[in-house]
């Protein structure tokens, strides 16, 4: 009897922490002015999750492009106009993004929200300017201000 009152008690608390943690909403990726109060070993996290990300994106997209029979695009036009500009984007800075460490590229980003212009700009976006400037591209201004009213329109979701 005392077993069988452990295993109800225990699957209460741990029913109760489950439901406790399905109602709390996913942590954002942190940007602008949220960069700053996280935590370095954090930062590192964000950046070696999206290179990992970055990594498998990049083999998914050379298996659909050698596919015999290419199924049709589902993308709407306007969808793969953005693609294809993400995709000349990953390829600027796709050996800065293999080759920096973590630290480096989270640093990048450190130095890229300092200034507070660039606080809208999703965080997304943020990580590959500070690759391109880590190339030695720098975004000229008419790019940081696309990219800093695009993500004040978006909000970054």
């Amino acid at each position: 009897m005392r077993k069988l009152i452990v295993v109800a008690g225990s699957l209460a608390v741990f029913g109760a922490g489950w439901c406790f943690g399905n109602q709390q909403a996913p942590k954002p990726l942190p940007g602008g002015t949220t960069w700053r109060a996280t935590q370095d070993s954090e930062k590192q996290l964000y950046v070696v999750g999206f290179r990992h990300g970055y990594v498998i994106g990049m083999q998914d997209a050379l298996a659909a492009a050698t596919q015999p029979d290419k199924p049709k695009s589902p993308l709407t036009p306007a969808q793969k106009k953005d693609m294809e500009a993400w995709a000349g984007e990953a390829k600027k800075v796709g050996p800065v993004i293999f080759n920096q460490s973590a630290l480096v590229l989270a640093a990048a980003m450190s130095t890229f929200y300092h200034d507070d212009q660039d606080a809208p700009v999703c965080w997304e976006k943020a990580i590959m300017l500070s690759a391109e400037s880590l190339a030695g591209s720098a975004a000229t201004d008419q790019e940081l201000e696309a990219a800093r009213k695009k993500g004040a329109e978006s909000g970054c979701r």
